[in-house]
């Protein structure tokens, strides 16, 4: 499988990585061990990125959807659907409360954080 995004937690002490076989995996920074898998998409996970306090991750995808992940528990939260094309990045807003995700479809959507 194709590692498509990584991104640092806020503490240093795990990696996301977001890949070509629609998963989302959380590692262990240290010792490489899988922490969570993430199976919520169905096409490439292509960005991927924690919140400012490390409790959650959010990932856009080829399917077009961007999802909400439990980074402490591993659960599935909330998924986002609107735009018309694949989504090429993601973002936090630095106060936990918005979500900025970029497409294919020239647009850029910010989502309030449910």
């Amino acid at each position: 499988n194709e590692v498509l995004s990584l991104a640092w937690s806020p503490d240093n002490s795990r990696i996301a990585s977001a890949s070509d076989d629609s998963t989302v995996q959380v590692w262990d920074a240290n010792t490489a061990n899988r922490y969570f898998t993430y199976s919520g998409h169905t096409d490439f996970v292509v960005a991927v990125s924690w919140s400012p306090d490390g409790k959650r991750l959010v990932s856009g995808s080829r399917d077009t959807t961007v999802q909400v992940w439990d980074a402490t528990a591993g659960n599935h939260i909330y998924t986002y659907r609107g735009h018309s094309s694949e989504i090429e990045g993601v973002a936090w807003s630095f106060d936990n409360t918005r979500i900025a995700s970029a497409s294919d479809d020239a647009t850029v959507r910010i989502w309030k954080v449910t």
